[in-house]
Order: C-alpha cells, then sequence, then structure tokens
C-alpha cells in the first residue's frame, strides 16, 4: 500500500463552469519550467496529470539545490509554468493550490485561466562560437556556427579544398551535428544550405534548419536566453 500523507487538507474545487476552458497540450510525464514569479531560478517538472478547468497534478525534478526550492512551494505561491510543444513555447501563470506525498511529494497547480504562445522561429538570434560538424553526403566538414535562433545559424567553413564547397553548396539536405553548453550528447539537425559567400579565407554558410525536433528547440531557445541575459 502507498505511503500517502496530505500536507495540506483543502480540498479542490471545481471551478470549471466559472470559466472558459483552456486547452494544454500536456501529455502524462511531459517536461515542463516551473518559476516562482519574482525569482529568478527555473527548475524541471514533470506533469502527472490534469484535471480541465481545476488543477494540473507535477513533480518536481530536484537538482542542486532544487530541494530548497521545492520547500518554498507552499500553498499559495504563486509560479510561472512553460513547456515546448509542436515547435512553439507555452506559459502560463498559477498558484500551489496543495501539496501531497507518495514516496515523492507531488504538487497540485492550479488550472490556468489564459495561455501565452510564442512561436520560436521568432526567436532572437545571438551571436555565438559553436563547434559544429556538417555532414553533406559521406563527406563530414569542420565548421564553427558564428550566430544561431530557432530559425537557423550562420556557420565559418575553413574549406581544405574548394570540393567541400561544392558539396556543401550542391546537397540539397544537410546534417549538423552541433555541441550545445549543459548538454553530454550532440544535437544532429537536418538543414540545407540557403547561401555560400566567401570571405577572405573562410566561407560563409547560411544554414536553414528543416524541422527541429523539440528538444533541440528548447536547447537553443534555452541557450539563447542565457546568452541575452
Amino acid at each position: 500500500m502507498a505511503n500517502y500523507s496530505a500536507e495540506n487538507e483543502t480540498s479542490i474545487k471545481d471551478t470549471s463552469a466559472a470559466k472558459k476552458e483552456v486547452v494544454l497540450q500536456l501529455e502524462l510525464g511531459a517536461q515542463i519550467e516551473i518559476q516562482a514569479e519574482g525569482q529568478p531560478d527555473r527548475y524541471k517538472a514533470f506533469t502527472l496529470g490534469m484535471d480541465k478547468g481545476n488543477f494540473l497534478l507535477i513533480r518536481p525534478l530536484i537538482i542542486g539545490n532544487g530541494d530548497v526550492f521545492e520547500a518554498k512551494l507552499a500553498k499559495g505561491t504563486k509560479l510561472i509554468v512553460r513547456y515546448f510543444y509542436e515547435g512553439a513555447l507555452y506559459g502560463f501563470s498559477t498558484e500551489v493550490m496543495t501539496t501531497v506525498v507518495i514516496s515523492k511529494k507531488l504538487f497540485f497547480l492550479k488550472y490556468p485561466e489564459t495561455l501565452e504562445k510564442h512561436n520560436l522561429r521568432s526567436t532572437k538570434r545571438v551571436e555565438c562560437l559553436l563547434p559544429a560538424k556538417i555532414r553533406a553526403d559521406y563527406n563530414v566538414i569542420d565548421s564553427t556556427v558564428v550566430d544561431i535562433s530557432t530559425a537557423g545559424c550562420k556557420s565559418v567553413v575553413r574549406a581544405s579544398n574548394i570540393f567541400d564547397i561544392k558539396i556543401l553548396s550542391t546537397c540539397e539536405t544537410l546534417e549538423l551535428k552541433l555541441k550545445l553548453p549543459g548538454y553530454d550528447d550532440d544535437f544532429l539537425l537536418r538543414c540545407a544550405v540557403k547561401h555560400c559567400v566567401k570571405n577572405s579565407d573562410i566561407y560563409e554558410l547560411g544554414i536553414l534548419f528543416n524541422r527541429l525536433p523539440e528538444k533541440a528547440a528548447q536547447a537553443i531557445v534555452e541557450f539563447i536566453r542565457h546568452s541575452i541575459r
């Protein structure tokens, strides 16, 4: 039998009839980001269920000083929740309704009344220096990404010979192997070269991402967010 204890006996009342329901595109186990209003730190959490119009049930992912953050999530704590879905960033304001413990501490959040959506393709482009490799057919070419957004990037290549550049300019589909800070694994991104410009002894490639995976989009958005702070 599960070890269950309620830290707050507050009942979760049905409020869905009083307002138009917001639709949250969150599946069971979806990863979200939570942030206490007025605080800079953000933490990962997972969704465990919801009752549309009433509440969202989550479990924070505790890393580092996350247990300190978790301890501050008392009833009434105002939160900002963000998540990614189909290439867009969603966000809403909520508050902690109550908490329970079933092996782990779980949090009931008030179901949002409004939901904001931001298309990732409108994300700001930032300058950077990220190591990358470009694979065209069976050729792998070293490069450096010098600016990036969720729509694409600019990469510079010091080609060993003109043959490499011809491959990059004519190949319809490329694969960019990109290393982002904070991630152990590289991201493999399908892309295409929009233009190729020679500048002194290097070539500047304008690269367009093709159907950027949500995990990669999230990582790039986080990188941009930290870069422009």
